[in-house]
């Protein structure tokens, strides 16, 4: 863990494909009262800043309540941070409606695996051939206007 990171030092990845929705915020606002007491955001290293894989809508969340910092656990290896990202955020689909944590973007999900190799590759051993085929028939249907 870096422990607590200036929120201007952190940016969001299109690797997470979760998004906050006002009732998520409402709750975070409500739950979350301070930086400290917030679940740290997963961050790696790109193009020399800390990217948030997953959190960026706790990063959202931050911003608009006016935080400085926020907690943020580094994942280092890239192959590692994007497994993480993939498989976190599309198990949370199956839950979702359980899940208070925010809602998942079916459409940036497939936008992700359409423009990039890598996450196609680790996307398709976590979810499986068909399922990812499926994701990425849906981003050529989004993306074909």
């Amino acid at each position: 863990m870096l422990g607590l990171v200036p929120i201007e030092k952190l940016k969001p990845s299109d690797w997470d494909v979760r998004v906050l929705m006002e009732g998520d915020f409402e709750r975070l606002k409500n739950e979350v009262r301070t930086p400290e007491s917030a679940f740290p955001v997963v961050a790696r290293w790109a193009d020399g800043a800390l990217e948030v894989i997953s959190g960026v809508e706790m990063l959202d969340a931050a911003k608009r309540l006016g935080w400085k910092h926020l907690p943020v656990m580094l994942v280092e290896n890239e192959e590692e941070a994007l497994r993480f990202c993939l498989l976190y955020n599309p198990l949370s689909l199956r839950h979702n409606f359980a899940n208070p944590g925010g809602a998942i973007s079916y459409v940036k999900l497939a936008k992700l695996i359409a423009k990039d190799e890598k996450a196609r590759r680790v996307c398709a051993e976590l979810l499986g051939e068909k399922r990812t085929r499926d994701l990425l028939a849906a981003a050529e249907r989004l993306t074909s206007d």
